[in-house]
């Protein structure tokens, strides 16, 4: 196992432990309240993708309600636990490795759902468009595209000069956000200190996360410019629209 393996295995270990497993059920009800307001149904042998699946958990969720649905992570090890998870919830779910940029399916997908503010670490409005644009081409006619990201407030108002930390019997975790690059911008620097057991020193693994949000009309702008319609704006896992106290933002569109 290389170094940066090793440290990667180290953070998506971490990650997998601190993160709050009732978000996942927020995002099932999200998403089913958002197909009851599209009044979509799957059928036949169409199916919803999920990109940035993790470790499945939101496709188990919404497989154990009776959707046909698929995921794809940019990390093998990611995949490797959806397989696992699954296997575990006695689901046979497909999971595989790709990149939500430039991934390929044969069949269009009839749903695509992209959660976890992960298009905030797409790096401008041009990324934006052109992950929308390569979104749109595998979707059906008539699919329907949800996501969310953080909000303006969220970025500029909360996330700078916070930090947190985590300590266990062999590792410490922390956290710190910081607004470096400007407004609708942050960076989080995360370090773990693992307790090495042959000498119980610990070694230090630190990892760089760069995200960078966009008001909401422009998200609108290049929803419509990409060719979706019937957008819908939402917030905070709910089906309200958003004001300016609103942490995270949701999108629905239809192609």
């Amino acid at each position: 196992m290389t170094e940066n393996q090793q440290q990667y295995d180290v953070f998506a270990d971490v990650y997998e432990i601190l993160f709050d497993d009732s978000l996942y059920l927020s995002w099932f009800t999200f998403a089913t309240e958002t197909m009851q307001a599209f009044d979509k149904f799957i059928e036949g042998q169409d199916y919803w993708l999920d990109l940035g699946a993790g470790g499945g958990q939101f496709a188990i969720l919404m497989a154990k309600a009776g959707y046909p649905i698929k995921g794809l992570d940019l990390s093998e090890k990611m995949v490797a636990a959806a397989k696992a998870n699954a296997k575990e919830a006695k689901l046979d779910l497909e999971f595989w490795q790709d990149d939500m940029t430039t991934f390929e399916l044969r069949d269009q997908a009839a749903v695509i759902s992209c959660f976890c503010d992960t298009f905030n670490y797409l790096a401008d409005a041009n990324a934006v468009k052109t992950t929308f644009t390569h979104i749109y081409q595998q979707l059906q006619d008539g699919g329907i595209f949800m996501f969310d990201v953080h909000s303006i407030h969220q970025m500029n108002d909360i996330y700078p000069e916070t930090s947190f930390v985590v300590e266990w019997d062999d590792a410490v975790f922390t956290w710190t956000s910081d607004q470096f690059r400007g407004e609708n911008t942050i960076d989080h620097t995360i370090n773990v200190f693992v307790q090495n057991t042959d000498d119980n020193n610990y070694q230090r693994f630190e990892e760089m996360h760069y995200e960078q949000t966009l008001p909401i009309e422009a998200y609108q702008e290049i929803l419509t410019q990409v060719g979706f319609k019937n957008i819908r704006v939402t917030a905070d896992f709910g089906q309200d629209a958003p004001d300016e106290s609103s942490k995270r933002i949701f999108f629905s569109a239809q192609k």
